[in-house]
């Protein structure tokens, strides 16, 4: 889901975000720019990632998709490794 800031003054006003996955909108030197989200809550609620990766939780799948600029879903747990 793309993700927009709000704050009509903000340069990311506008600024739909939707390559790499998952990424949010952060205005660097004024300049809207897509990036990946830096942090994830610490909760566990493991999910299986199309990869073939164990994540600790949703975010943290979303996260490597935007890292990896590819789209992870989950999958049956049974198809991952780790």
């Amino acid at each position: 889901m793309p993700i927009t800031d709000s704050s009509s003054n903000s340069p990311c006003a506008t600024k739909v975000c939707t390559s790499p996955p998952h990424s949010v909108c952060k205005p660097v030197g004024g300049v809207p720019k897509c990036v990946c989200p830096s942090s994830c809550p610490s909760f566990r609620a493991v999910k299986c990632g199309s990869d073939g990766v164990l994540y600790d939780n949703q975010c943290k799948m979303e996260q490597a998709a935007c890292v990896k600029n590819m789209t992870i879903t989950e999958t049956p747990r049974k198809s991952c490794t780790g």
